[in-house]
């Protein structure tokens, strides 16, 4: 009320009185004005902070999307944490700082990792081995804009609390109660755990986003425990088990169970194939490929409908397979191809996804499995035969070649395929000398005329692209699409001209890395 007084006075003294302001009221006049400017300015800085806070959260939000998204495209067996000899910075290793989340990861007595970082949940093994494809602990970190993202990724076993112990197959005298499923200690699940870090944009905190899911092999069953049978006081009879039926063609075996129950159902056979390979419920009928010709031990476990168990591994059921086909022998090897990154020139990071492709001579064994190399000469274990797999490059930026053979079921190994890739992690210079011009206003319309300066040198430049946001929006937004390289202007037509506006140059190169934003003021 006092101000609305004071401001009365005022407008009354400059229209009725010559003598103009007192020292005083002008002293006043300038720090009510003074105080007015300030809160508009605080409001417009805390405006743009909290904006600049959702953008990055959004952003992390993605990226842990992503990452997670590259997990669920892998082969259950291949969700692992790369351990190499060689690399020592592989696996996580305990960091004293409660701000890192290697702070979770304990080395005593085994390596392991608490997933949701706030202590009550117990550290959980890591599940890790040298293998290829598999996921990174910590890659490259992930720039976009003026935020640098980290992100790191854990993958541990799980045992599922659903998996109840069975009589007389107690994990204290059998830890692997739930039939080979896990890891032979109990654990029936594995979890990846990726964590996002960023410095908040305020400058005072670094914030971060943990997501995390289970994986299973869809092949688990979980057990009750046995009780008595027939609705009396009658024990429960277990099921009875005999060696399997089987027959071959090369080295791929069918085998038939054998296995009954006097007082009640098979429920479940699980199947272990003597080659290190484990079926859970896998039913009365199996195939399975070996590796190579040789002779093996199978066993079946089975469950009656009370959870009694019985096995046949006393039985040494024994079945050999060789290298000849159904048509005699196979001595022709396969052909393929591969693409990486769907025939990309350039990729901006190092796991990226291969396209395979194999076929077996008419009459042959068929494909059975695939071996991968970064040099054509030292080749990795061999692995299932799939159209696609996870693949990581190692070594810096540059030009990479992924080398894959094929192999069939007779043994017959390809020659090798190849194709390359450049890798480029690096992004652009900035631009520079960015501006904005206003053009005359015509209808309650402008246009805007944006220019800049190419970086200097230009390195690798593909282009650039240009980001709009009016000062009624909080989102910024792509115009005109990807501009040649040798573009030094846009002209945004058509735009309201009550509205104020701020625009952002970004160069990109082939890889899609995009250099620091140089931007401008409202205009």
């Amino acid at each position: 009320m006092r101000q609305a007084t004071l401001f009365a006075r005022i407008h009354a003294r400059l229209h009725s009185d010559e003598r103009g302001f007192t020292l005083a009221e002008a002293m006043i006049a300038g720090l009510i004005l003074a105080l007015g400017s300030f809160a508009v300015a605080q409001s417009l800085h805390f405006g743009l902070k909290t904006t600049g806070l959702a953008r990055q959260r959004a952003a992390a939000d993605a990226l842990g999307n992503q990452q997670m998204e590259l997990a669920r495209t892998m082969n259950y067996g291949s969700v692992v944490l790369r351990d190499n000899p060689s690399d020592a910075n592989d696996l996580p290793t305990h960091s004293d700082d409660p701000g890192n989340p290697n702070y979770w990861v304990t080395e005593d007595p085994v390596l392991a990792f608490d997933p949701d970082g706030d202590g009550p949940k117990l550290p959980e093994p890591i599940y890790a081995a040298d293998t290829s494809p598999s996921l990174i602990h910590h890659e490259t970190d992930v720039k976009q804009g003026n935020t640098t993202f980290t992100i790191y990724r854990y993958v541990t076993w799980v045992d599922s609390p659903a998996d109840n112990d069975i009589s007389g197959n107690d994990r204290n005298t059998n830890p692997d109660a739930n039939n080979g499923a896990g890891d032979g200690n109990g654990h029936d699940l594995k979890r990846v755990t990726v964590i996002v870090m960023w410095p908040s944009v305020l400058g005072t905190s670094v914030s971060q986003f943990r997501m995390t899911s289970l994986f299973s092999d869809a092949g688990i069953r979980y057990h009750g425990t046995t009780v008595g049978g027939g609705g009396g006081d009658e024990e429960n009879q277990p099921p009875s088990v005999l060696c399997p039926l089987w027959s071959h063609v090369g080295r791929t075996a069918s085998f038939t169970a054998q296995a009954t129950d006097s007082d009640g159902s098979v429920i479940q056979i699980d199947w272990d194939f003597g080659d290190g390979v484990r079926v859970a419920n896998g039913g009365v009928v199996q195939t399975h490929t070996y590796s190579k010709q040789g002779t093996y031990k199978v066993v079946n476990t089975v469950w009656d409908d009370q959870g009694a168990t019985a096995t046949n591994a006393s039985f040494d059921c024994m079945v050999t397979v060789t290298n000849i086909g159904a048509g005699g022998d196979d001595l022709t090897p396969p052909t393929g191809s591969i693409l990486i990154a769907g025939g990309a020139t350039y990729t901006n990071t190092a796991q990226v996804v291969l396209d395979l492709s194999a076929t077996d001579n008419e009459g042959g064994s068929g494909v059975a499995q695939m071996q991968f190399s970064d040099d054509g000469t030292n080749f990795g274990a061999a692995i299932t035969y799939s159209t696609t797999t996870l693949y990581t490059m190692p070594g810096a930026d540059g030009t990479k070649t992924v080398y894959v053979r094929f192999i069939d079921v007779a043994g017959n190994v390809s020659s090798p395929y190849l194709d390359t890739i450049i890798l480029d992690t690096i992004p652009p210079g900035q631009p520079t000398g960015v501006t904005a011009t206003r053009g005359p206003v015509a209808g309650g319309k402008v246009d805007i005329t944006v220019r800049w300066n190419a970086p200097s040198p230009p390195g690798d430049l593909a282009g650039f692209r240009i980001y709009r946001q009016s000062s009624t929006s909080s989102t910024w937004v792509q115009v005109g699409g990807n501009l040649p390289s040798t573009a030094t202007s846009y002209l945004d037509r058509n735009l309201n001209a009550s509205i104020a506006y701020t625009y952002c140059v970004v160069a990109f190169d082939p890889a899609g890395n995009e250099s620091e934003r140089a931007c401008t003021g409202l205009v």
